[in-house]
């Protein structure tokens, strides 16, 4: 008998090589389509490939869409999967929609992005932003990341 491993008598090489360059042409054009797609699921982008004339199976493109981190898995119906979102759903409904009697679709239209705007960016103050507005707090934040970036600058000519 031989001491050797049962798999490595059917081992060819090159085999493995070409492989890994399929797969990684794969992990290529799933990433180009999700790209110019952006809101392309495994399934959308299973079919595009599909229709490029590639044969591929939906569960391996969701498998390398996972890997590469080009979806989120959200679970149907759980609210917690994407709580950023619900919670402004939730802002949106109580601080404006159930606020107003609107008449038309245009009111709605024209309510909606005022809302967003002037009251939700402007005005209101967001506790996970230390009680500050989204558009204060990205010019704090702007301010910040200058002024690093001038410490940055002054201590590397000082080094050099």
């Amino acid at each position: 008998m031989l001491n050797m491993v049962r798999s490595s008598y059917y081992y060819k090489e090159g085999v493995n090589l070409q492989k890994q360059k399929e797969e990684a042409d794969l992990r290529d054009r799933i990433e180009k389509i999700v790209v110019e797609y952006e809101r392309y699921g495994y399934r959308r982008a299973t079919a595009a490939l599909q229709r490029e004339g590639l044969k591929v199976n939906h569960k391996r493109v969701q498998r390398i869409m996972q890997e590469e981190e080009l979806i989120c898995m959200s679970r149907k119906g759980n609210p917690y999967d994407n709580a950023q979102a619900e919670s402004f759903m939730k802002t949106l409904k109580n601080e404006e929609v159930y606020l107003w009697d609107y008449k038309t679709f245009e009111d709605v239209k024209k309510r909606i992005p005022y809302f967003i705007e002037e009251v939700y960016n402007e005005k209101r103050l967001h506790s996970a932003l230390g009680y500050c507005p989204p558009n204060e707090y990205e010019s704090l934040v702007a301010r910040n990341e200058n002024r690093n970036r001038q410490t940055q600058l002054t201590s590397e000519v000082l080094c050099v």
